[in-house]
């Protein structure tokens, strides 16, 4: 599946930083402009293989957003843009048993707007492992799960924290779920 857009909008209105401070905080104003924006959202997956009670699906997707404020003042980049994402999954299932795997690159952001810090790319790979218990009326879901192992520090352009506090590090998770 493939979506591109491309829209204009006319007196667009975001939030953008002044470069002042009030109690040591950055200060935000709302303006109102027009701006273009265009993207291409792109997801693809394929049934690789099948076997007894399961198998194989990979994917793959793209996003991708750019938009362009029509500003007199020169500076035409819109705050909080996202990067580029490109990515690939895999998921093998065996009855019960699910294996799967993400791994996801995101692009620097060096379109930044007016007192704004460009952002470093980053990669995130991801593991699941999960068992699902079918009973009467409920299922129970075992799982566990790695993220974030590759360790890179994520900062999420979008964020309005993103310069003082990073996606988190390589963690672990297990758990159980009960749905009924």
């Amino acid at each position: 599946m493939v979506t591109a857009y491309y829209t204009q909008f006319s007196d667009f209105i975001f939030e953008a930083a002044t470069g002042d401070e009030e109690d040591e905080l950055p200060v935000f104003v709302w303006q109102q402009t027009d701006a273009d924006f265009f993207g291409i959202d792109a997801e693809v997956s394929t049934q690789v293989t099948e076997w007894d009670n399961g198998g194989l699906v990979v994917s793959g997707l793209l996003d991708l957003v750019n938009a362009e404020l029509d500003d007199s003042d020169g500076n035409d980049n819109l705050p909080r843009l996202p990067p580029l994402r490109l990515g690939v999954n895999a998921a093998a299932t065996w009855g019960p048993l699910t294996l799967s795997t993400r791994f996801t690159h995101v692009t620097d952001q060096d379109k930044e707007a007016e007192f704004e810090l460009p952002t470093d790319s980053y990669n995130d790979w991801s593991v699941t492992a999960s068992y699902t218990v079918e009973m009467a009326s409920a299922d129970l879901n075992l799982f566990v799960r790695g993220k974030n192992l590759t360790d890179d520090e994520q900062r999420d352009h979008t964020s309005f924290i993103k310069d003082f506090a990073p996606r988190p590090g390589r963690s672990v998770e297990a758990g159980l779920r009960l749905t009924f």
